[in-house]
């Protein structure tokens, strides 16, 4: 597309530099030039009537004058003057060593020198304005506008002349802000103390404006900012999109090493600049689509690189899609408490979801919306002295009664009656002579026809091309207007000065100022053959020269020239990287064009498989979007569609994606009857890889029902279904292990949860690998063997943090603190729940929520803070309850009712203690059932009702003998039937219950158990009178304790040290009996005591 490094910067008409060259003069030439202050002169030049030799001779004379007149300035400067075709008949000119008053003499006689210049008849004339450092600027924006204006007096007053040093030139927009100091002051008080600002008014009321004036003044601050489209096709994330472009343009790219792979990968695909150095996503280990977050995560990186404070403006922001209103919701909630958000928002154009968005911030965030009102007539007066640089009564009544107060509409007007010669400069003053034509715009579509129509006839194609292909890059310009590349510089410039386009000099191309005002030049110019042609054409060039990244566009430019084929081929592709950028909306829009383009399909079958099969993801994508019942109809449309042609694999997914949507929507039951008829008739089609699929759904729903047998008969089928397909095969060996540990089938889940790990390694599915890694360790864990399950989960902690998978370390930070909980490392453990909860936090994943509230206050009880605990555990109980969560239910619940008991209100931890028990039975889930006996026993061995804790005790025992239970429910189980042989009397079978449980706590790494064991052989001992025995265990309790720093242990430890003082008469026991009552009021347990 480019063409080779050493023409890039020529002009193929001329030979002199092009308008690209004048990058390097600006970011290079001219910078060096002042730094070694060196005098220099930026001239710019333009041949006088040259519209006439193009209406008169064509254009291809026309070609031939400029190259005449371009030979005719490189024969008459110096060889080391740098002469730039700056477009069409304009050029620039760079002169070394002139000062101001050598330039003008040079000039003045190359302007008397061209006096005599003629091509075909036709005199070549030029005008010319120079601009010097360091008199008139030190910088090329400063200079290119002196010389500009100079040379607009030059054409202002007769042409054929170097322009004056004086002369005017209405100044837009005005220098000088109006009329808002009490918004500015709410602005700069918003921005230092942190508050969200959201600017409303109507259009050309000076939101923008305000923005600017305030931010001008602001240090030590970095300003990202975007403007949003209103694009009749919206682009996912584009406001976050251009705030990562404009990142990069000001920080340089650079800045991409700085960013995290993982992160890279995710942005890379909206913004594919950030994927330099990357060798390809195959190659990388980021080839599936992981979780929304780390896209998120990955905006949020980029927006805080470097250390100065942030301000993020969002411009039109009425405009936003529904994905980043999405996304920015997670960037605020998580933004660092220095960044501020600026939004600026248009009243006439209110989009009820970004209205949405704005009050959903104000109820989390503050938030202040400043309303600026139109300005009154005497503000829009002073604008207008301010523009001209004078006072001129009769030029500042007539705007002020046509401007309706708006700042863009005063600007509008003064610059028609200045382009249509109502107001001039003569000599040294203004003249105004009010028109009798109507000026004032009557509304936003009128300022852009207006525009448009002040263009050349060849400016105004430019322009509507421009409004078809929305990127106008100059080769692509060139190809659709036939013209050269000077030719489209210059008419692009037009374009740029009558205010229509803005330039991407980064990029290369140039685009229209905002989606607005291409949109009204679209609808208004572009319509019926010329439309389907121009987007046709706009489609052949890209699909040619540009393809790669450009799928939407030529989705896009395909549908509209009605040519199907490419319709359905770029559609797909979109589809695919909006599903991988988690915008399923934009998805579903790009599957709809997909399914319009392949109608009529009835008499194709080829046409009729291809909409089936995008139906299918249209019904998948729908599921995804929560929207169930719409998802439910096309399923009929689907099985209608794959039995008319006898298309059994796709009746087949049907099937499944039809199971799916009911068993979302509630009806598991009928879900899986679905689910076995679909999979009986696929035995009849003969296909293996749907009925592998569908066995691995209807074994997941048998795990949801805890019919936990029947999930495995069922998962084992899949893998007999699932030979060469590993990620198939990968998945029901994961389903298999959770439905074996839910079972406490805890070694023949490790073996199926390995065996997924080690064809997830094989295969290089890190997310899988990932989530077997994380079971693995969950399975150490139950079995308490802490120092293999922190082996695992660190593992799967590498993966996680190399692919950016928030969800899962959250999950894994969780477990972590579990072992550490474990092991009586308290704060460690702390550490761990506080790191999961601030990611649960940003991501909203409510069930993990509930359990770490749930550990939280497991640590709170053990330091002793019962009450704090118990908000910990009514938080999760209550999450629980609202989001249907049964095990975290029981979980909390349990908590909940003995923290109460301990707290002295029996009655209800009672009440809620027996409600978890009959919870845990109602899921069938026999190590839950035992979890809610043990707290109960324990409830009722605390309150003496003996015969209700032996009633249970018979109930534990039963599932102990029927269900293969391993962990800390049954040493928790076989503590309490301990103490109650104790309380009971019944030692002829303690010492047998003693060994069982020194056996299992010899296995296990159970610190807790250890100590709440230590203790029941204290009391034990004591009640016998069995004074060393009981002194060795309480040796050993001091022990253990000074490791696992349970307040709760240490003050029973003092009681029951008080108590073998008093047996044996040591002279310091009444201190022990003082210090455990100090300890158990503190606690608020003196009940206990």
């Amino acid at each position: 597309m480019r063409k080779k490094k050493e023409l890039l910067f020529i002009d193929e008409l001329t030979g002199l530099k092009n308008k690209r060259y004048l990058r390097h003069v600006k970011e290079n030439i001219i910078p060096e030039l002042v730094a070694e202050n060196k005098k220099f002169t930026l001239s710019m030049v333009d041949i006088d009537h040259f519209k006439e030799i193009n209406d008169i001779y064509g254009h291809l004379k026309g070609d031939e004058a400029i190259h005449f007149f371009a030979q005719f300035l490189k024969n008459n400067l110096r060889k080391d003057d740098i002469v730039v075709r700056y477009g069409g008949d304009e050029f620039v000119i760079l002169q070394e060593g002139l000062s101001r008053n050598d330039a003008f003499v040079i000039w003045q006689r190359l302007v008397e020198k061209s006096k005599r210049l003629k091509f075909h008849g036709f005199k070549l004339t030029m005008s010319v304005g120079i601009a010097s450092y360091p008199e008139d600027g030190e910088s090329f924006e400063c200079l290119f506008e002196v010389a500009d204006i100079r040379l607009y007096s030059a054409k202002r007053a007769g042409r054929a002349r170097v322009g004056e040093y004086g002369g005017n030139r209405i100044r837009i927009p005005s220098i000088k802000f109006v009329n808002r100091a009490e918004e500015v002051d709410r602005l700069l008080s918003n921005i230092s103390n942190g508050v969200i600002t959201v600017i409303k008014g109507e259009s050309g009321v000076g939101k923008t404006r305000l923005i600017r004036e305030v931010l001008s003044g602001i240090r030590n601050r970095e300003i990202l900012w975007s403007d949003c489209l209103a694009l009749e096709r919206k682009i996912s994330y584009y406001p976050l999109r251009e705030i990562v472009k404009y990142k990069l343009l000001r920080g340089g790219k650079d800045l991409i090493k700085y960013i995290p792979e993982a992160y890279r990968v995710e942005i890379g695909k909206i913004v594919p600049e950030v994927l330099e150095g990357i060798k390809s996503e195959g190659n990388s280990g980021f080839d599936r689509v992981l979780d929304r977050y780390r896209l998120l995560e990955g905006f949020n990186y980029v927006f805080n690189l470097g250390e100065k404070a942030k301000i993020i403006v969002i411009d039109n922001a009425q405009w936003m899609d529904e994905d980043s209103l999405e996304a920015l919701k997670y960037i605020i909630r998580n933004r660092n408490p220095d960044t501020v958000f600026i939004f600026a928002s248009r009243t006439e154009d209110k989009v009820e979801k970004s209205e949405e968005f704005f009050r959903g911030l104000s109820r989390e965030h503050p938030v202040d919306e400043i309303f600026l009102s139109p300005l009154s007539e005497a503000h829009i007066k002073e604008i207008v002295r301010i523009i001209v640089g004078a006072e001129i009564s009769l030029l500042e009544e007539y705007v002020a009664s046509n401007a309706g107060g708006s700042v863009f509409y005063a600007e509008e007007i003064v610059k028609s009656l200045f382009e249509l010669g109502y107001l001039r400069f003569m000599g040294n003053t203004w003249d105004f002579k009010e028109p009798e034509e109507e000026i004032a715009p009557r509304g936003a579509e009128d300022v852009v026809m207006r525009k448009f129509s002040r263009l050349s006839e060849d400016g105004k194609e430019l322009a509507r091309i421009l409004s078809v292909a929305r990127k106008g890059y100059i080769e692509l310009l060139m190809a659709l207007t036939g013209f050269n590349e000077g030719r489209v510089f210059g008419l692009v410039d037009e374009c740029l000065k009558g205010g229509l386009f803005v330039e991407n000099e980064e990029y290369e191309f140039v685009e229209y100022r905002n989606e607005l005002v291409r949109e009204i030049v679209y609808k208004r110019e572009i319509s019926g053959l010329k439309k389907r042609r121009l987007h046709k054409r706009v489609a052949e060039w890209l699909e040619k020269h540009c393809p790669e990244g450009n799928e939407e566009d030529l989705a896009y430019h395909y549908r509209m020239a009605n040519i199907k084929e490419k319709v359905v081929e770029y559609g797909l592709s979109s589809a695919k990287k909006a599903r991988e950028l988690y915008t399923n909306r934009s998805a579903l829009k790009y599957y709809n064009w997909v399914l319009e383009a392949l109608r009529p399909w009835e008499n194709s079958k080829e046409k009729a498989r291809k909409y089936a099969e995008v139906l299918l993801s249209v019904i998948d994508v729908k599921e995804h979007l929560g929207l169930f019942e719409e998802a439910m109809k096309l399923t009929g449309e689907a099985l209608k569609l794959s039995e008319r042609f006898n298309f059994a694999d796709i009746k087949g997914r049907v099937f499944n994606l039809k199971a799916i949507l009911l068993w979302r929507t509630g009806k598991i039951k009928e879900a899986m009857r679905l689910l076995k008829e679909g999979i009986e008739y696929l035995y009849s089609a003969n296909l293996s890889e749907e009925i592998g699929m569908m066995y691995n759904t209807l074994g997941i729903l048998y795990n949801t029902q805890g019919e936990y047998k029947k999930a495995i008969e069922v998962l084992e089928k899949v893998l007999l279904f699932s030979e060469g397909k590993e990620r198939l095969k990968t998945k029901a060996l994961i389903n298999i292990g959770n439905a074996l540990n839910y079972m406490g089938e805890y070694e023949k889940a490790l073996d199926y949860y390995e065996r997924a790990r080690d064809i997830s390694k094989k295969e290089g599915d890190k997310k899988r690998y990932e989530i077997a890694s994380l079971n693995v360790g969950l399975i150490y864990y139950n079995i308490m063997k802490y120092k293999e399950a922190l082996i695992s989960y660190e593992d799967a902690l590498n993966v996680a943090e190399e692919i950016g998978d928030t969800v899962v370390k959250a999950h894994l930070y969780n477990n972590i603190g579990l072992i550490y909980i474990g092991q009586g490392n308290f704060p460690e453990a702390e550490q761990y729940l506080m790191k999961s909860y601030k990611i649960v936090k940003k991501i909203g994943e409510r069930e993990l929520i509930g359990y770490i509230y749930n550990n939280i206050g497991v640590i709170y009880g053990a330091k002793g803070k019962y009450k704090k605990a118990l908000d910990y555990f009514s938080k999760s109980y209550g999450i629980a309850r609202k989001i249907g969560d049964k095990r975290i239910m029981v979980l909390s619940g349990t908590n909940v009712g003995s923290t109460l008991a301990l707290l002295g209100e029996k009655e209800r931890g009672e009440s809620i203690l027996k409600d978890s028990l009959d919870l845990a039975k109602e899921m069938g889930i026999s190590e839950l059932v035992l979890l809610a006996i043990n707290a109960l026993i324990e409830f009722y061995l605390d309150s003496t009702e003996l015969k209700k804790a032996g009633e249970l005790i018979e109930e534990g025992e039963k599932i102990i003998t029927s269900s293969k239970i391993e962990g800390d429910v049954e040493v928790d189980f076989l503590l309490n039937r301990a103490r109650f042989c104790i309380l009971t009397g019944k030692n002829s079978i303690l010492c047998e219950i003693f060994k069982e449980i020194e056996r299992e706590l010899k296995e296990k790494n159970n610190m807790k158990g250890e100590l709440s064991y230590s203790i029941i052989r204290t009391e034990y001992h004591l009640r016998r009178g069995e004074k060393d025995e009981a002194r060795a265990f309480l040796k050993k309790i001091n022990k253990l304790l000074r490791k696992y720093r349970d307040i709760t242990k240490k003050a029973y430890y003092l009681f029951y040290r008080w108590w073998l003082a008093d047996l044996t008469h040591e002279r310091n026991a009444e201190e022990y009996i003082r210090k455990a009552e100090r300890l158990f009021q503190s606690l608020g347990l003196s009940h206990k005591l």
